[in-house]
């Protein structure tokens, strides 16, 4: 008898509760996500942007918010034959019974469905604490960091007449390789583009 993760799934969706999905690809993942996010809308307070979904990329941003939007959609046809459809059916009916009450137009303005990766919901974070970001409101999201790290490493080789902390180091640096100042750039610089890997040790 095939065994079913029938019950694991129908728990996921409780909002009362924070769970950590795992199971390999193709098994139904993003779709027990949509259905979470969209059992979530019908118990936000008054709107729609309470409900936040944090992505790694902006394709699979666009991936969920194409599958809400889809199951929204799908909600305005007759219930499908499909079991394993009824179920995302019956959830997106029920949020479309909010929308219409709240006057949230989700159809029209799928924008306010907050699903984001998370670069941008930390620059939308920043702008709205500029002073404590220390970076002011006018940020945004570099898709090429490289010159970003050049400038740092720039910054920091200039501070090596400047009797800094890191001035010994940066010298030792150096002259392991032969005053090499191009190399020397070439390696911080791939330094700063992997720093999730070393900086826990730092």
């Amino acid at each position: 008898m095939p065994i079913t993760d029938q019950s694991q799934r129908q728990q996921a969706l409780d909002p009362s509760q924070s769970f950590i999905v795992q199971a390999p690809a193709g098994s139904g993942k993003t779709e027990l996500l949509t259905q979470r996010f969209l059992n979530l809308l019908t118990t936000v307070d008054k709107s729609p942007e309470e409900v936040l979904a944090i992505t790694f990329t902006r394709k699979a941003a666009n991936e969920m918010r194409q599958r809400i939007l889809s199951a929204l959609q799908l909600a305005l046809q007759p219930k499908p034959e499909s079991a394993h459809k009824q179920h995302t059916w019956q959830l997106a009916k029920n949020v479309l019974q909010r929308d219409q009450r709240e006057k949230w137009d989700l159809l029209n303005n799928p924008n306010r469905l907050r699903i984001q990766t998370i670069d941008s919901l930390c620059a939308y974070l920043a702008k709205q604490l500029p002073i404590l970001s220390h970076l002011g409101s006018n940020i945004s999201i570099s898709d090429d960091a490289a010159p970003d790290y050049q400038q740092a490493v720039d910054a920091t080789l200039a501070s090596l007449e400047d009797n800094v902390p890191w001035a010994d180091a940066l010298a030792s640096l150096l002259l392991h390789l032969d005053n090499n100042t191009f190399h020397v750039k070439q390696l911080l610089s791939s330094m700063l583009a992997h720093r999730d890997q070393w900086l826990q040790h730092v």
